[in-house]
């Protein structure tokens, strides 16, 4: 599991609103880029809310792994994605190739648990229903991971060519200035982001996009989409 917290500095009670708007657009973000980064392995991650603060990224293999494989595959996709936040914490779990005799190592919660300091049940973000029982029949349908694709993560340096995932082939195809500026350039990547969840921008955010891709030969049909 990759898990994501909110760094300590965003869990004051009263954020400003430019800090909030920060969270948001970096929220939006990283489900998208971290679920990208995976399926680009042919890893399918089960995205969790955490509860509390954050997002646990599952991924569910068909046969047990060593434990050590798996960090370096997932340690690939938090590398990547890592730079480009300000607002989240990635981790990767286990953090132990083994177990040294004394204790279970790094503890995470299973999926679907209670947050102990908040209170909360987990729930997985793509169930439609937030029921317990339908999320376990979420859980219990979903299609594991094949063992090969952790070894294609692992071999996959950071600096590779992005692999575009097929939702998303013909809108690279056709808007290749703002694929290149999502992939490049993080913030221009978050706003991105949160266009295709249907969040309003924020009166700094249209600045930021027309004092950018305004000045694109194809500046009309890119802000237009």
């Amino acid at each position: 599991v990759i898990d994501a917290d909110l760094a300590q500095t965003f869990r004051r009670p009263k954020l400003p609103a430019a800090e909030k708007r920060l969270v948001l657009r970096e929220k939006n973000f990283l489900l998208a880029r971290i679920a990208e980064k995976a399926k680009a392995s042919g890893m399918s991650p089960l995205v969790e809310f955490s509860g509390g603060k954050g997002f646990h990224f599952w991924f569910v293999f068909e046969n047990p792994l060593p434990a050590a494989r798996v960090r370096t595959a997932l340690g690939v996709i938090r590398d990547a994605v890592a730079p480009d936040l300000t607002a989240f914490n990635l981790e990767v779990f286990p953090k132990q190739d083994r177990l040294s005799g004394k204790g279970f190592g790094n503890l995470v919660k299973l999926p679907l648990g209670v947050h102990r300091l908040s209170g909360r049940r987990s729930w997985l973000v793509d169930c439609t229903q937030k029921t317990l029982e339908a999320q376990l029949d979420y859980l219990l349908n979903i299609a594991p991971t094949p063992v090969e694709a952790v070894v294609t993560a692992a071999a996959t340096p950071q600096k590779a060519a992005v692999t575009v995932h097929p939702r998303w082939q013909g809108w690279a195809d056709k808007y290749p200035e703002l694929f290149a500026l999502e992939q490049k350039c993080p913030p221009l990547g978050q706003i991105i982001a949160s266009c295709r969840t249907g969040t309003v921008l924020s009166t700094r955010e249209e600045k930021v996009v027309f004092q950018t891709i305004g000045f694109l030969p194809r500046a009309k049909t890119l802000l237009h989409y």
